[in-house]
């Protein structure tokens, strides 16, 4: 009996994770006078800001960081910039890495961490500098890989044995 029960629960929420394809994932910010999406990706190592996004702007730094997708392709990295922003009238920073490979936003762990942001899952919503703003669901692309890792050289001394988990 209990099995039964518990092979229905398991399919019950197997077909209700894989059926909601539109999570409420998107927060709607202000770029100057431009209204723009940025994809809130806990999953991500670092912010990545669009080369489109930033076109003519002489504030790009160069940057060594590398960049790697989750498919384990290079994430070629223009610079590194600061971005102000507004999340309705709420001011915000959102600093990245600049890219020509994605084409929004991508606010990753870095960026909610330092944003000190509460993200509820269940309601569609985030708390950022204590007020609540409502995410957006966007349809999602098939075969795109949102999933980046950084990396960085490691520099090992001669005559120490170093191990790898790669």
């Amino acid at each position: 009996m209990w099995e039964a029960n518990d092979q229905q629960q398991a399919s019950a929420a197997q077909a209700h994770s894989t059926a909601n394809n539109k999570a409420p994932v998107y927060l709607k910010v202000k770029i100057g006078n431009r209204p723009c999406t940025c994809l809130l990706d806990a999953g991500c190592d670092a912010t990545l800001i669009p080369t489109e996004m930033v076109r003519g702007n002489s504030t790009i730094l160069k940057t060594d960081q590398q960049c790697i997708a989750a498919n384990g392709t290079q994430i070629p990295i223009v610079g590194t910039m600061t971005i102000r922003a507004t999340v309705g009238d709420f001011p915000i920073e959102i600093k990245g890495l600049v890219t020509d490979h994605v084409s929004t936003a991508m606010l990753g762990i870095d960026w909610l961490l330092d944003n000190d942001v509460t993200w509820n899952f269940n309601s569609g919503e985030t708390e950022l500098g204590g007020r609540t703003f409502r995410l957006l669901s966007r349809k999602i692309r098939q075969n795109w890989s949102r999933r980046v890792i950084l990396t960085g050289d490691t520099v090992v001394p001669p005559k120490i044995i170093a191990r790898s988990d790669d």
